[in-house]
């Protein structure tokens, strides 16, 4: 590998650093479609409807799974849900909480969600509680307050929510409205991760990488397991780890096909780091329209970084195509051989050769 090459995987590998170290969980829950929900639903009896149709989807039944995959109308969720908190059903403030959230059948409007978790939360629902508590860390639809997600999800972990049991750890492990505990943050994300909860597992990655006596080769592992359920920041992770060779053999190819997943998911920050790659060709060609248009929709996002990268892109395709007008018309009236001679002819060749593709 060149020195040129080793110097642009360096700035790819800081320019795309991830800004998150710690992904937590806001939980979805169930609402209800099943035979024994309608039958209850069409007695009048709302709150009923919903537990038993969260029963069944519990207990595996498709049809009662309203919130997974969309494969039920969230408007009638929602309705179903808003007659269930009616009737002062903890599920189904929950319910209402994760449609506004996510804006299923409802304005999404975190404020109205937050409102709902509240009232889920004060009766003791574990869901409401746990993403009470995420709403409190993040500032969603409340002013953030650390003590008061703390609060929160220690309630839900109380209340057996697996979930919760992470989140918790992110704060032991951010200092966030806890003492630093990097020990107890790992102690609670293996607790949540054994229960099964993906960003757990993720997690627990994140740990393993930034720790100088652990294999990298386990961080690998963890990324794998938490890709394999569908965290997209893991394949952007997983993707870096191949890039440098670290706890796996070094495969640019495989490292972009990695990242490639991810951005396609919609993870701004791997659309970033997808776009670096097309910059520095490292994984696939060299091209600066696919970098742009990758950075684009990270920008469009919101992602900082990538809002600069765009303009930069946007910048150098300005410059290529003014430098290439130029290069077109030295050709047309003959000139190029000679202005090689005196202009840095290397340069001169390489660029109207990449023009010429």
């Amino acid at each position: 590998m060149t020195s040129y090459d080793r110097r642009r995987r360096t700035q790819l590998s800081l320019a795309s650093s991830l800004l998150c170290a710690w992904i937590s969980t806001s939980a979805s829950v169930t609402a209800p479609h099943s035979p024994d929900g309608l039958a209850a639903y069409n007695a009048g009896d709302f709150a009923t409807a919903l537990r038993q149709a969260s029963g069944a989807a519990r207990a595996g039944d498709k049809s009662a799974a309203v919130l997974l995959g969309g494969a039920i109308d969230f408007a009638q969720a929602a309705a179903w849900a808003q007659r269930a908190a009616a009737q002062q059903d903890a599920n189904g403030f929950s319910i209402l909480g994760n449609l506004y959230t996510r804006g299923h059948g409802v304005p999404q409007n975190f404020v109205e969600a937050a409102n709902w978790f509240v009232k889920g939360a004060e009766t003791r629902n574990a869901v409401s509680q746990n993403n009470l508590g995420y709403f409190y860390a993040h500032g969603l639809g409340v002013a953030r307050d650390d003590q008061k997600a703390v609060f929160w999800l220690k309630k839900a972990v109380a209340n057996g929510f697996d979930a919760a049991l992470n989140n918790l750890a992110g704060m032991y492990r951010l200092e966030r409205g806890l003492p630093k505990d990097d020990r107890k943050a790992a102690e609670l994300a293996l607790q949540a991760a054994r229960a099964g909860n993906p960003s757990a597992i993720f997690n627990l990655g994140v740990i393993a990488e930034e720790d100088p006596q652990s294999a990298p080769e386990r961080a690998a592992e963890y990324y794998k397991q938490a890709a394999d359920k569908g965290v997209p920041v893991a394949l952007e992770r997983l993707g870096q780890l191949y890039l440098s060779g670290r706890g796996v053999p070094r495969d640019d190819k495989k490292a972009a096909e990695l990242i490639k997943e991810a951005a396609e998911r919609r993870l701004a920050s791997a659309q970033n780091t997808y776009g670096l790659l097309y910059i520095a060709g490292i994984g696939v060609a060299h091209d600066l329209d696919t970098a742009a248009h990758w950075f684009k929709l990270a920008a469009d996002q919101g992602d900082k970084v990538a809002q600069d990268n765009f303009k930069k892109a946007a910048a150098a395709q300005k410059t290529y195509a003014m430098r290439k007008e130029a290069a077109l018309s030295l050709m047309q009236r003959g000139r190029l051989a000679r202005h090689f001679e005196v202009k840095e002819p290397t340069v001169l060749v390489n660029l109207a050769t990449s023009y010429d593709r």
